[in-house]
C-alpha cells in the first residue's frame, strides 16, 4: 500500500515507540521516517496506569504516545502544509495537536470499544469488572476521534456498523476499505512442502485477545489433540511478537515449540501444514488468516476469528466455536488431503480480493475525493 500511495503523495512517517524499524522500502518512498524511541524506564503497565488517569483517555488507549512522540509531529504540522493527518491507532490520537491540526483520516482497524467490551467476557472477576470500566472510556476516547476526523474508514462492513452505533457523526463521512496482504511476497511459501501435522499459531502475542485465544487454545483444545494420528506426528508451533513472561510459561508446556519474536514469519509459515487461529474477542480483521492464505495454508480458526470477513464456512476456512469441534477440524486438516487441497485452493482464490495493490488503488480513490490537493 506505502508503494501505491508513495507514488502520488509525499509521505511523512512517525513510527511509535516499540514498532519496530520500517521496511527499508519504506526509505524509497516516504518523504521521511521518524523512528520514536522508547517511552523511557517506567514499565509499560505502569505508564498506561499513569496515562489512564488523564480524564480523556482510557487504560487501553493511554501511555503510548511520548512527549517526544507529541513534539515531533507538532514540529512537522507546523513546518508542512499536508493534505491529511492519518491515524492508524486509537491510541496513537494523543499524538494530534490541539491547535492547527490538519483534516484528519482516522483509519479504524477495530471498533475498540466493543473489542475491549468484549474482551472484557472472557476476563476473570474482578478484572472483568475493571475492563468493562474501561470500555466506556474507550467509546469515549473513540466517538470523539471520529467527532474530529474528516473522514472514517474501517477494515470491515461489521466495524461500520459497530462505531455508527455510538458514533451518529459517522454518518457520510465513513466507508469501507478491507486490509489487506502483500500476495507475492508469501510466493515462496506457497511453492514449499509443509511438515505434515505441524500446527502454527501465529500473531502478536502480547495483545491480550490474542492472549486469551491462544490460552484457550492451550488449556481446552491442545488436550483434545493426540500427539499422534494416523501415523503422522502432531507438532504445535507458536510463533509471533511475545515478552519474556510469555515465553517462559509457554516453554514450560511439553507439547509446545516456541518461536518468540521471529525475524520472518514465512519461514514458520512455510513449515506449517495448518494455521490454528483461536479467538475469543475480536473486531477488525486477523491479518494472519490473509497471511495464510497468501501461504496457500488451511485455517482452522473460530467464529470471533473469522468475524468481519465474507466467508464460506468449510471453503476458505473451517470455523468451529467448542474446543472439540476446534479439535476435531485440525485433526480432518491433518488426516483428509483432499479437505487440505480444497480449502487451500479456496483461500488462493479469496485472498486475491485483498491484494495490497487493489486495495490501494481504492485508498488513493477515496483520498482524491476526500482530500484534494
Amino acid at each position: 500500500m506505502a508503494q501505491a500511495l508513495g507514488r502520488r503523495y509525499d509521505l511523512d512517517l512517525v513510527v511509535a515507540q516499540g514498532e519496530g524499524t520500517p521496511p527499508t522500502d519504506f526509505g524509497r518512498i516516504c518523504a521521511s521516517i521518524t523512528c520514536m524511541p522508547p517511552l523511557g524506564k517506567v514499565p509499560y503497565e505502569l505508564n498506561r496506569a499513569i496515562g489512564a488517569l488523564n480524564p480523556r483517555e482510557s487504560y487501553f488507549t493511554s501511555g503510548q504516545v511520548s512527549a517526544a512522540l507529541r513534539r515531533r509531529v507538532a514540529e512537522l504540522v507546523a513546518e508542512h502544509r499536508y493534505t491529511a493527518v492519518q491515524v492508524g491507532d486509537l491510541n496513537q490520537q494523543a499524538a494530534l495537536p490541539d491547535r492547527n491540526c490538519p483534516p484528519i483520516w482516522y483509519d479504524a482497524h477495530n471498533c475498540e470499544y466493543q473489542l475491549v467490551r468484549r474482551q472484557a467476557d472472557y476476563e476473570r472477576i474482578p478484572l472483568k469488572w475493571v475492563v468493562k470500566a474501561d470500555s466506556l472510556r474507550v467509546r469515549h476516547v473513540e466517538s470523539t476521534l471520529v467527532e474530529r476526523a474528516r473522514y472514517v474508514t474501517t477494515c470491515t462492513h461489521q466495524d461500520l456498523i459497530d462505531l455508527a452505533a455510538f458514533c451518529p457523526s459517522m454518518a457520510g463521512k465513513s466507508t469501507m476499505i478491507p486490509s489487506g496482504v502483500d500476495v507475492e511476497r508469501f510466493e515462496s511459501v506457497r511453492q514449499s512442502v509443509p511438515q505434515a501435522g505441524s500446527v502454527l499459531l501465529s500473531g502478536s502475542m502480547n495483545w491480550r485477545p490474542t492472549q486469551q485465544g491462544l490460552m484457550w487454545f492451550v488449556e481446552q483444545v491442545l488436550p483434545l489433540l493426540p500427539q499422534e494420528i494416523q501415523g503422522v506426528k502432531i507438532a504445535v508451533r507458536v510463533a509471533g511478537r511475545m515478552n519474556r513472561p510469555l515465553v517462559a510459561s509457554l516453554s514450560n508446556h511439553p507439547r509446545l515449540t516456541v518461536i518468540p519474536n521471529p525475524a520472518d514469519m514465512r519461514e514458520e509459515l512455510a513449515r506449517a501444514d495448518l494455521i490454528a487461529v483461536p479467538v475469543l474477542a475480536s473486531s477488525g480483521v486477523r491479518v494472519r488468516i490473509f497471511e495464510a492464505w497468501a501461504a496457500g495454508r488451511p485455517v482452522v480458526t473460530t467464529p470471533s476469528g473469522a468475524l468481519g470477513l465474507n466467508y464460506i464456512n468449510n471453503q476458505e476456512l473451517l470455523a468451529r466455536s467448542s474446543p472439540q469441534e476446534f479439535a476435531d477440524a485440525i485433526l480432518k486438516i491433518i488426516t483428509d488431503r483432499d479437505l487440505w487441497r480444497h480449502v487451500r485452493t479456496a483461500a488462493l482464490a479469496k485472498v486475491a480480493d485483498f491484494d495490497w495493490p487493489k486495495i490501494a488503488d481504492r485508498i488513493i480513490a477515496l483520498h482524491e475525493q476526500v482530500f484534494p490537493a
